[in-house]
C-alpha cells in the first residue's frame, strides 16, 4: 500500500482500514469496513470510519467504486486494472478482467473521434450461490 504522508499519525482505526483494503480482493462500503472493525475488537462509530476514507481518497490510497443502486464502495488504489460482477440478489461483487479492452476502447473511441477519459463498466445478474 502506499506510504502516508508525512506527520500524519497512523491510528489503530486507520491502519486496521489500511490492512482490510491490503487484506480484502474486493470492493467493501463504510458500513462492511465498519461491521469488520467491529469483528475485530476496534471501536470506531461510523462518522469515523467516513472520515477515515475521505483522508485515504485525499490522499489517493484508495478510490471510490459508485455502483448502481447508490452504495458507495472502496478498494485499495494499488489493485490492477479491472471492472465488477454484482449480484443483484445477494449484492455480492466479484472482479473481472477484460483480455482485450484496449481493443474495446480503440474501438469505441476511434469511430466517434472520441476521447475517453475514464470509464466504468460493471455486470448485473445473480452469482453461482443466488441462482
Amino acid at each position: 500500500m502506499k506510504e502516508l504522508p508525512h506527520n500524519t499519525r497512523n491510528t489503530p482505526t486507520r491502519k486496521a482500514i489500511l490492512d482490510l483494503f491490503e487484506t480484502t480482493n474486493h470492493p467493501l462500503s463504510a458500513v462492511q469496513i465498519h461491521k469488520l472493525l467491529m469483528r475485530i475488537n476496534i471501536h470506531a462509530n461510523i462518522t469515523t470510519v467516513y472520515r477515515e476514507l475521505d483522508f485515504l481518497l485525499t490522499n489517493r490510497i484508495i478510490h471510490k467504486i459508485d455502483i448502481t443502486g447508490g452504495t458507495t464502495f472502496y478498494e485499495s488504489s494499488e489493485r490492477d486494472h479491472h471492472h465488477h460482477v454484482i449480484c443483484t440478489s445477494c449484492g455480492g461483487i466479484q472482479d473481472v478482467t477484460i483480455k482485450d479492452e484496449e481493443n474495446l476502447l480503440f474501438n469505441i473511441q476511434k469511430p466517434r473521434d472520441f476521447t475517453i477519459q475514464r470509464h466504468s463498466l460493471e455486470f448485473y445478474g445473480n452469482c453461482g450461490s443466488c441462482n
